[in-house]
């Protein structure tokens, strides 16, 4: 008989009790023979200030798994040296595991943003899934999302349903599992405030924490590896021309964050959001247009073609192209910089002209004429118009659209 295996991911930041519980109860509940966890190594959406060095929470859940049965570490993304994708994983474990149906284990609430997920559909083509409900879970009422009807195509009453063989696909199953009323966020917050929440989880997971001073309000922000960069004016330079030409192409609030300090695997996001799939498309499409003319490497391009979401990985700098419901949902500015810079001022600085700045603003005619003669100047109020602080205030923004979620795609 096949052997089921259940998939467990997440950036375990710290691990506790909170992820065992459930897991445990999936692996009974549906016969699973055995449950893998899978610490995220570079997380797309958090900053580095929210996540431990990868050797630290991997080191922490291998002492939270220690005498668990059944229980085990798979560290294929914790070893990945770049951002790694649900659907990248789930393929190198069936190249791994060929005899092994997978079972990837996840929150009731994923389903809402699966489509923003790489090749969602593909993840679907690779493993069953167990959505994990906690008490007081509902869904809301009339809700529909992109990924709605596929699962809904493939859900089964029974976990003993999940069989591919006898489906002839893999399918879907709705546990209901005990309440946890636990986070890693709360933990983090209680560490740094020289809390020790003993009873949350392991004993050994909060002394290997304390021992090596993890999450404490005074500690720097953590990299992977502690890794800190300077930016290099050549990354500088290539940003500053990729927000000209998104800015030509129509690009929609560009953005570039300035990653000095804060990474250890690129100097800079641009970031920028397209009206449609299409469009998306087209400024995806103007950026390999870019590294083309200048010769620059591409070391990846993700996302296409759904094009909710397409990242552009240029080396030292990160094209990230969005569509606006995905860059609020993500929020990446926020999570990385709060002082990210608009693209206007850094064509300034970079020596682009400033095509959106007003001809009336270097006052050529206000030194040589008359008030009287200068009155086109004040009904465009060009002054109020070119305050660079007044056009790009990401924190307000942000307030506007009500705070976008910082969600995840795999259990913290």
């Amino acid at each position: 008989m096949t052997r089921r295996t259940g998939l467990m991911g997440g950036t375990f930041n710290p691990p506790h009790h909170g992820h065992i519980r459930p897991a445990r109860e999936a692996m009974t509940a549906l016969g699973l023979d055995r449950v893998v966890f899978i610490p995220t190594g570079i997380h797309p959406f958090k900053g580095p200030d929210l996540l431990a060095p990868v050797a630290h929470r991997v080191a922490m859940l291998r002492l939270l798994l220690a005498d668990e049965p059944g229980f085990s570490l798979w560290e294929i993304e914790a070893n990945t040296p770049r951002v790694s994708y649900t659907v990248e994983t789930l393929q190198a474990w069936h190249d791994s595991f060929p005899d092994e149906e997978p079972v990837l284990l996840i929150g009731a609430d994923i389903p809402r943003e699966l489509h923003l997920w790489r090749a969602w559909r593909r993840i679907l083509e690779l493993t069953h899934v167990c959505l994990m409900e906690r008490p007081g879970f509902v869904e809301p009422a009339g809700a529909s999302h992109p990924a709605a009807a596929e699962l809904e195509m493939r859900a089964v009453a029974n976990p003993g349903d999940l069989d591919r063989t006898r489906l002839g696909r893999y399918g879907l199953f709705r546990l209901k599992v005990s309440p946890v009323d636990l986070s890693s966020t709360e933990l983090r917050r209680r560490l740094s405030q020289g809390d020790i929440p003993r009873g949350t989880t392991k004993d050994a997971v909060l002394d290997y924490a304390l021992a090596h001073g993890l999450y404490r309000a005074s500690s720097l922000p953590l990299t992977l590896e502690r890794t800190i960069l300077k930016s290099h004016p050549e990354s500088a330079a290539l940003a500053a021309e990729l927000t000209k030409r998104l800015d030509d192409k129509k690009g929609k609030e560009i953005v570039v964050v300035d990653l000095e300090g804060r990474s250890g695997f690129a100097d800079h996001f641009v970031i920028v959001t397209g009206t449609s799939p299409t469009h998306v498309s087209t400024l995806a499409n103007e950026v390999l247009l870019v590294a083309h003319e200048r010769k620059i490497e591409v070391r990846g391009t993700e996302g296409l073609p759904e094009s909710a979401w397409v990242l552009v990985d240029l080396g030292d700098v990160l094209v990230h192209v969005f569509r606006q419901e995905a860059r609020e949902f993500y929020n990446l500015e926020k999570l990385w910089s709060p002082k990210a810079t608009p693209a206007r001022e850094v064509k300034v600085k970079m020596g682009h002209k400033d095509e959106t700045k007003p001809r009336d603003e270097a006052k050529p005619r206000d030194e040589t004429k008359p008030r009287d003669e200068a009155k086109p100047r004040d009904e465009a109020k060009p002054r109020d118009e070119a305050k660079p602080k007044d056009e790009a205030k990401p924190k307000d923004a942000a307030k506007s659209k009500g705070e976008a979620r910082r969600g995840v795609a795999t259990p913290e």
